[in-house]
């Protein structure tokens, strides 16, 4: 087996966890400060989303911001839940001394953590929901009238 420098570890851990994990919290970021401006926007300034607490000097957060904080910051842990333990595993091993069994696993573990982000792009998006119910329901319907003759 050759050898590789330590610096060359480093790297590619870098590029296969570090980068897409800053991208991710990049991208959330962007996401929760345009709904953030937003709703100082719409809402009233009695109930704005970032009022000043005078005493503690602090934002406060409607319920609405919080819970999509929240909601990003639980995508981004599955994420990399998901990915970093199969990427460290293929960055580490050089010498192929894990058992490709480990490997198979671990892309599972990678699919699992997809498919719960994909349910949950589906729980979320209202208007994709309205639509699947719609096409379902004109689906059915128009099935009922064959089933009754």
């Amino acid at each position: 087996y050759c050898f590789i420098p330590r610096w060359v570890w480093f790297y590619i851990t870098a590029m296969v966890v570090v980068f897409p994990a800053i991208i991710s919290l990049v991208f959330n970021l962007l996401i929760f400060i345009r709904v953030y401006s937003s709703s100082k926007r719409i809402q009233p300034a009695s109930q704005t989303a970032g009022t000043t607490d005078a005493n503690a000097g602090t934002i406060k957060l409607s319920r609405r911001d919080r819970h999509l904080l929240q909601h990003s910051i639980i995508m981004f842990i599955v994420v990399m839940a998901g990915w970093c333990p199969t990427f460290l595993n293929i960055a580490i091993d050089y010498a192929s001394v894990v058992s490709p069994v480990v490997y198979v696993v671990l892309q599972l573990w990678s699919i699992v953590g997809d498919m719960l982000i994909i349910i949950d792009l589906f729980i979320y998006n209202h208007e994709l929901k309205k639509l699947i119910r719609d096409k379902f329901h004109n689906f059915h319907q128009m099935l009922a009238p064959t089933a009754q003759t």
